[in-house]
């Protein structure tokens, strides 16, 4: 993709990370840590004796960045295509700015409100968390997408205080090396899912 070349290639974009996240938490349904799409996301990595420690909400994040298109040296993925194997202990630092964390384009604070597809990292009691953004509600409310629930959950909550990154998606478009509507809405979801977004792009088999 290369750089954003009009204000309707963000409202695009945005419309896809909604799509997706809305999927990916199986909207006001929710996943469970057995669900197959929730595999799919955290790639197989929260089952048996590891799921007592795993926190998957990096993960989300993470995949929607894949999913968009955006190839940066941060994103942490077995499926993105650099030829590196995911790696532990970095999911959450290295959506972060530097000291903390390699993102070049996240900012330690909220720049303005966040939008649909924006990543926000909230420093915790448990030593952070990963949101992703589907929409703004109101005026310091959000819908959200969240992983490490256990499972996937749709909230609607307050921003998020004791934030350390937020990763706008905005700024992460110019990193895009694959068109966002080429693979991930074909692979993940349905044809319906696909005519609200008025994608023309004819859709594939789906993960239900």
């Amino acid at each position: 993709m290369g750089t954003i070349l009009t204000a309707a290639d963000l409202v695009r974009a945005q419309q896809i990370a909604q799509a997706l996240l809305r999927k990916a938490v199986n909207d006001e349904h929710g996943r469970t840590e057995q669900d197959a799409f929730y595999q799919i996301v955290t790639e197989g990595r929260d089952v048996g004796a590891a799921r007592a420690g795993y926190s998957s909400c990096g993960d989300l994040a993470h995949w929607l960045l894949r999913c968009l298109g955006v190839r940066a040296p941060w994103v942490n993925r077995n499926d993105d295509g650099d030829g590196r194997n995911w790696k532990v202990g970095v999911n959450l630092n290295w959506l972060c700015p530097r000291p903390i964390g390699p993102c070049s384009i996240a900012s330690p604070h909220l720049q303005g409100d966040p939008a649909p597809g924006d990543i926000i990292v909230q420093n915790n009691a448990v030593g952070g968390h990963v949101i992703c953004v589907i929409e703004l509600r109101g005026p310091g409310q959000l819908v959200t997408a969240e992983y490490g629930q256990p499972g996937g959950k749709r909230k609607e909550r307050a921003f998020p205080q004791n934030i350390i990154s937020h990763l706008r998606l905005v700024d992460a478009l110019p990193l895009c090396q694959v068109p966002p509507y080429f693979g991930p809405l074909q692979d993940f979801l349905t044809g319906e899912e696909l005519d609200a977004l008025g994608d023309d792009t004819p859709g594939g088999d789906p993960v239900a």
